[in-house]
């Protein structure tokens, strides 16, 4: 054991960093799969390595090439087109910290209280990581995607923002003016099943998900209401795979449910292993999170989506700083990481009119 308080300041830094280092991939995989969502990207191999750079990019396509009918004697069509543009994400850091004193170093030195005194103190730092993934992933969406202004994980949220119509203005228009740097549709419209898609006359209409409104009484109208808007996101090509909602909603879907053998364990995915409530939906997984918006059901196509983390500074410790004129002595544990999708036609919000 140490014999001066410079040693014994040495030892617990090692210790301390070495047994984060011994505990970093259970505590990574702990903190992941605290969230429904975060789990099931993770189960489904979104989180994409991306080493250094400023930003993350995406390629999105927003068009086709067209074929014309043609016979002998006819000029062949020819140009190239655009059909392509470019999104572009900045990073988002998330941090928590483990902090001592040299006084609580000195009390807990000997050989039976280090061991606990380390482990008290790196659980703190993983809860607190726990806390930030968890709120970070349905937080407030972000009125501009610069990381001056915003700090946070661009989340579920942006991805699908919510909808509030007030006259023909739209507060996924007024408030969310981009995403990944790209305008958003400058307009949306009605079709006659009563779901809202961005307005073909307008632009960008390519960069946005759909939308629909409960139809009360929500105990007659919700299945009804669902399957319409899924229905027109799969529009015949891929189905939306997760539905998120409200505890409230979740339960009324429970109830309505007539096969019950939907609601038993999914052997397909780990969600109930971990102990996640999963109901399936025409295949699909329904779960709920108590972070969504009362009375709303988010459709996500997870193959659209990515998590681009950098594993340069994934869960990764820093050194142990001093803290000018105190006995105290930090040490942070950083994440760098955001939420991309390059196809937000794909996703699609039911949610309740004011």
């Amino acid at each position: 054991m140490a014999t001066t308080l410079a040693e014994l300041t040495r030892e617990i830094d090692d210790r301390f960093t070495e047994t984060w280092y011994d505990i970093k991939p259970d505590a990574q995989d702990n903190i992941l799969e605290s969230n429904v969502v975060w789990a099931l990207l993770k189960e489904r191999g979104r989180f994409i390595p991306q080493t250094g750079s400023d930003f993350i990019t995406e390629t999105v396509r927003y068009g086709t090439q067209a074929s014309t009918p043609v016979k002998k004697g006819m000029i062949l069509p020819s140009g190239e087109p655009q059909l392509e543009t470019m999104a572009m994400w900045g990073w988002r850091f998330v941090a928590s910290h483990v902090q001592r004193n040299l006084f609580d170093d000195r009390a807990n030195s000997g050989k039976t209280k280090i061991k606990d005194y380390v482990k008290k103190r790196l659980d703190a730092a993983r809860e607190g990581l726990v806390a930030g993934f968890e709120s970070a992933l349905l937080g407030d969406t972000h009125a501009t995607e610069s990381i001056d202004d915003d700090l946070e994980i661009q989340n579920l949220n942006d991805i699908i923002p919510t909808y509030d119509a007030s006259g023909t203005d739209m507060r996924v228009l007024a408030n969310n003016p981009t995403y990944g740097k790209i305008p958003r549709p400058s307009a949306y419209t009605t079709l006659a099943n009563n779901v809202m898609v961005p307005d073909p006359a307008g632009t960008n209409s390519w960069w946005g998900p759909k939308y629909k409104a409960l139809t009360l009484p929500l105990e007659v109208n919700f299945l009804s209401d669902l399957n319409t808007l899924f229905n027109s996101i799969y529009n015949n090509q891929e189905p939306p795979d997760l539905l998120l909602t409200t505890q409230s909603m979740w339960e009324l879907y429970e109830e309505m449910v007539v096969d019950k053998s939907q609601i038993v364990k999914d052997a397909t995915t780990y969600l109930a292993d971990l102990g996640f409530q999963v109901l399936r939906y025409k295949g699909q997984t329904f779960t709920w999170s108590p972070n969504v918006e009362t009375d709303n059901v988010m459709l996500f196509t997870t193959s659209r989506m990515k998590v681009y983390y950098d594993p340069t500074m994934w869960f990764d410790a820093t050194e142990w700083k001093s803290i000018a004129r105190e006995a105290n002595r930090i040490q942070h544990i950083l994440c760098c990481l955001n939420t991309t999708s390059n196809e937000l036609r794909r996703f699609g919000r039911l949610y309740k009119a004011a």
